[in-house]
């Protein structure tokens, strides 16, 4: 770690959004604190969204080079704050984090990791959905293969809460169920993998109702089972 690191997780009574700023400006060289000073004076103003801006401005740096505790903490305090806010706010600072993570496939573990608590720590369930989406596609994007079964077990113990359209429930079904079949490794139609990918399909078809037209999944999901 850098001398000019801040380390969040030991920060001191500072406002912890300030000390993000501080961690950002030691990883840009920001030697005359410009972003620590305009991140002050947007915060005394209450503009908690602009002062997201401007730290996520360096999210690429950010998310690339701090290190792993400090941008989890950073994540943390970000994403904790933005939930007291509205929830067109909190969307616009979570959205930030988001795009951040999802914009390099190096330290595709972590991204991931913090794409989950994004997830986890987003109290708008109509927001959630969005970001399970993203996550999906940057596991599969960044191949990340042990993340497919517990993601798969995620979605098919919690879909239904999730109050989605069909059209919605079918589509994170079917990558689900896809990303299973690609990255299973067994050849054996009896084995556990297999199962799995079997059940995933019958849900995904029961999403049809009757006499509805398959689309192109859809027949390979009816040919399958």
């Amino acid at each position: 770690m850098s001398a000019s690191t801040c380390v969040l997780v030991e920060m001191g009574e500072e406002d912890p959004i300030i000390s993000v700023a501080q961690l950002v400006a030691g990883l840009i060289g920001d030697a005359d604190g410009k972003v620590v000073k305009e991140c002050e004076s947007l915060l005394e103003a209450g503009k908690f969204t602009e002062v997201v801006a401007e730290i996520m401005a360096h999210g690429g740096k950010l998310f690339a080079d701090a290190p792993e505790k400090d941008l989890e903490a950073a994540v943390l305090i970000i994403g904790g704050l933005a939930q007291r806010l509205s929830p067109a706010d909190a969307a616009k600072c979570v959205d930030q984090l988001v795009a951040a993570a999802l914009a390099g496939t190096d330290r595709g573990s972590l991204r991931a990791a913090i794409l989950f608590q994004l997830y986890n720590m987003t109290t708008d369930i109509k927001a959630r959905f969005p970001i399970l989406k993203k996550i999906l596609g940057y596991v599969r994007e960044a191949k990340l293969a042990e993340l497919v079964a517990p993601i798969s077990h995620h979605v098919e113990d919690n879909y239904k809460s999730w109050n989605l359209d069909a059209a919605e429930t079918r589509a994170v079904l079917g990558d689900v169920f896809t990303m299973l079949a690609e990255t299973s490794g067994n050849s054996d139609p009896n084995s556990t993998e297999a199962k799995r990918i079997l059940d995933l399909q019958l849900l995904f078809l029961a999403t049809f109702s009757a006499g509805e037209k398959l689309d192109a999944k859809g027949e390979e999901g009816a040919k399958a089972v």
